[in-house]
């Protein structure tokens, strides 16, 4: 008698693509997306998806000051002219972000990780992350003169991940970018280049470029620095068409920063005869008591 030889066939989830089913398509979808999910909180974290898939942020505080870090946020924008464009205002916003890091004291940080976004116009978030650092001061270049959704930012968060005598630490902070409303210009105190206050002191200092170009210069001096204080600053500049772009922010300026200036080259580009700077002054002091400032500075007529 002939032994009937038996055929055994082993069904292996591995054998692709001859025993592809459903329950392999949708295990492998699913490990596709935790692997997903697993990356995007590895890379940016605090951050999580919305069920339709767009990446959002939590909600950070805007923290008015902090014992260990100093993260002073400037926002600077250059206009830029795009002839082709089917828009009524042909100039775009391009914006640059920095962040300027510092220690607040003789603590010692080991090493530190930076986790920033920005919200734009349309509520799209652009992400910013950088390997481990150990050396203060540092400056953080997030953004270099770079068209945005809707022409503007909203917000600025970022999250800083640092040792300190091998604790474990994260500040996490929020800077909303201030907005101008019609009802503030009209309020706007008159004033010339250098705006004086009984706390602080703020020098705009234009240069004549060409017809078409201006560098500047922005100085900000807290004239009493040994009390906490937060203050946030934004500027605009007003074309002769009377229409208004930002110029130039400072976001997050604590008390242990009692001069802050940007450098000698900021470019306000290709807006014809500027007629007004625009200045916002938000200033917490150390009860965190807000006061609000606002002045209209004419722009100085400049030749060669």
């Amino acid at each position: 008698m002939k032994k009937q030889k038996t055929t055994i066939t082993r069904s292996n989830f591995w054998n692709f693509p001859e025993q592809l089913n459903i329950s392999t398509i949708f295990l492998m979808i699913l490990g596709y997306i935790i692997l997903l999910l697993a990356i995007l909180f590895v890379s940016f974290p605090g951050t999580f998806l919305t069920a339709s898939g767009y990446i959002v942020r939590t909600d950070y505080p805007h923290v008015l000051s902090d014992d260990d870090i100093s993260a002073v946020i400037k926002v600077t924008n250059v206009v830029k002219k795009e002839e082709y464009s089917t828009e009524e205002d042909k100039l775009f916003n391009q914006f640059s972000i920095s962040a300027s890091l510092n220690k607040k004291s003789d603590i010692v940080i080991s090493n530190y990780e930076l986790y920033y976004n920005a919200v734009y116009g349309d509520n799209s978030v652009k992400y910013f992350s950088t390997n481990k650092r150990t050396g203060f001061p540092h400056t953080y270049q997030m953004l270099t003169r770079t068209k945005v959704p809707d022409r503007q930012i909203k917000e600025i968060n970022g999250e800083i991940h640092y040792k300190v005598d091998g604790e474990y630490k994260i500040l996490k902070y929020s800077e909303p970018i201030l907005k101008l409303s019609s009802k503030e210009i009209s309020e706007a105190k008159l004033t010339n280049t250098t705006i004086i206050e009984d706390i602080f002191k703020i020098t705009f200092k234009p240069i004549y470029f060409d017809i078409l170009n201006y560098n500047y210069k922005v100085e900000i001096e807290v004239l009493d620095s040994s009390e906490k204080y937060h203050l946030d600053m934004q500027s605009w500049i007003e074309s002769a068409e009377g229409r208004i772009y930002p110029l130039y922010g400072v976001y997050n300026l604590q008390n242990n920063e009692k001069k802050f200036a940007s450098t000698d080259n900021e470019k306000i580009a290709q807006v014809s005869h500027p007629e007004n700077v625009y200045f916002k002054v938000n200033y917490y002091d150390s009860t965190n008591s807000l006061s609000t400032f606002l002045y209209n500075v004419p722009f100085p007529n400049l030749s060669e």
